[in-house]
């Protein structure tokens, strides 16, 4: 049952950080990315706040994913030892 929770607990956390990662160039977007020349300035915004949404889902779902992975072979050093 601890096993269970510790990969609870580490896909949470995980997540939590994927989704800090993620959020970071959504803060100020104009400073990394700039709206190529024949796009008018408010449909780029659009297109980039759906492009660094999904991003960040995607970055989420990842973190989540290996937060799993990388409980279990935390546990796994801690119990050869």
């Amino acid at each position: 049952m601890i096993l269970v929770y510790v990969l609870l607990g580490s896909a949470l956390i995980g997540g939590a950080f994927g989704w800090y990662r993620g959020t970071m160039l959504m803060r100020f977007p104009t400073q990394y990315f700039s709206p190529p020349k024949n796009m008018e300035y408010e449909q780029w915004l659009v297109e980039l706040d759906l492009r660094l949404r999904r991003q960040r889902l995607m970055k989420t779902a990842i973190y989540a994913a290996a937060g799993p992975v990388a409980g279990f072979l935390v546990l796994s050093i801690f119990a050869l030892r």
